[in-house]
């Protein structure tokens, strides 16, 4: 037990990010951190007020409006009110934009979903998003029968199919596979759900690789040689372009066209 005085601020301390955007970003652009209120706030100098908008993933990370994202460079700072129970946590920018990252530098870039394919999302734009990709395809069928989508290689929980608009089933695993016992011919839609996951926003993305796969407090600290100053982020989303499958027949969807959607969660 901590007594009462032991808790009270004996300092404060400022925390200082300066990044760069690629373009004028869209939109609304928030902040999400924890204890938003107590925290002041400043971007490119100015006084952000700490009004609290909403909150992300979890009620104690709150959101707060920040000022319109023009192209140039950018910094933001946060002063906490520092004491023995103070833990300063990790902030994150909210919007429609896109990420790039360069090793140890990331940058906001506008956001082309007509430019995202089949592959690792990660180096797509999409480093830390943490929410679900739709994956829209279109395929044509010689003639009626069963056939079969395919998806061999993907970096998700689980995958979510439907085909012409209805739900077909998930993929999870081996075969990876969803049957359909009869399709009439002609052009077809799937939709391919990748179900996201935490990783790469709540995770220990400036861990080395391959020192250990032990989620637990020393994985986030900055002794020694366990931490580097580089992003290290694991794979997203559908990995391999999936195939469409037909007795004595197999065919890439990637000859054909397909759209991305992505919905957070």
């Amino acid at each position: 037990m901590i007594a009462e005085e032991e808790r009270q601020s004996r300092s404060r301390v400022s925390v200082r990010f300066v990044f760069d955007v690629h373009h004028d970003v869209p939109g609304i652009v928030q902040l999400a951190l924890e204890d938003a209120e107590a925290i002041e706030i400043s971007f490119d100098g100015q006084e952000v007020p700490s009004y609290v908008t909403g909150w992300w993933v979890d009620e104690d990370i709150q959101t707060v409006r920040l000022p319109s994202l023009k192209r140039g460079s950018h910094t933001l700072q946060l002063i906490y009110d520092f004491s023995i129970v103070t833990n300063v946590e990790r902030a994150y920018l909210l919007g429609d934009f896109g990420v790039e990252i360069r090793g140890a530098r990331a940058s906001i870039t506008p956001l082309e979903f007509s430019q995202i394919t089949f592959g690792d999302y990660t180096s797509q734009g999409l480093p830390f998003y943490a929410g679900n990709v739709t994956y829209n395809c279109t395929f044509d069928t010689q003639g009626a029968g069963p056939a079969a989508v395919q998806v061999t290689r993907f970096a998700s929980p689980v995958l979510s199919i439907t085909c012409d608009g209805k739900e077909a089933g998930h993929i999870a695993y081996e075969p990876h596979m969803i049957v359909f016992e009869h399709l009439e011919e002609g052009q077809h839609a799937i939709s391919i759900t990748s179900f996201g996951n935490r990783a790469n926003d709540f995770g220990m993305v400036h861990l080395p690789r391959g020192l250990t796969n032990w989620y637990g407090p020393s994985a986030w600290r900055t002794d020694y040689d366990w931490w580097t100053k580089e992003y290290n982020l694991v794979q997203m989303g559908v990995l391999e372009t999936p195939r469409i499958k037909k007795p004595g027949t197999e065919k890439p969807t990637g000859r054909l066209g397909y759209r991305l959607e992505l919905k957070a969660i």
